[in-house]
């Protein structure tokens, strides 16, 4: 329960962050939110919800740099 409060804390801080972002960066930052909270629900099946959390953020992170730069190539 304690990790589910933490996804929550740190989806508000990083909705307050998007605000001021380019769009690469909303992207890249958009990624490692729905990242963090995928690698918490699957460690915490797994019995370590802090480290999914942070390897699907970092995950998810990589993933909406690389969309969003792909994307930005095709314009």
């Amino acid at each position: 329960m304690q990790a589910l409060t933490t996804v929550a804390a740190s989806l508000l801080v990083f909705a307050v962050a998007l605000g001021g972002c380019t769009e690469t960066q909303q992207t890249t930052m958009k990624g490692g939110m729905v990242g963090s909270l995928g690698g918490a629900a699957i460690g915490a099946i797994g019995g370590n919800a802090a480290l999914g959390m942070s390897v699907g953020r970092a995950a998810g992170m990589g993933a909406g740099y690389i969309y969003s730069k792909s994307k930005e190539a095709v314009e």
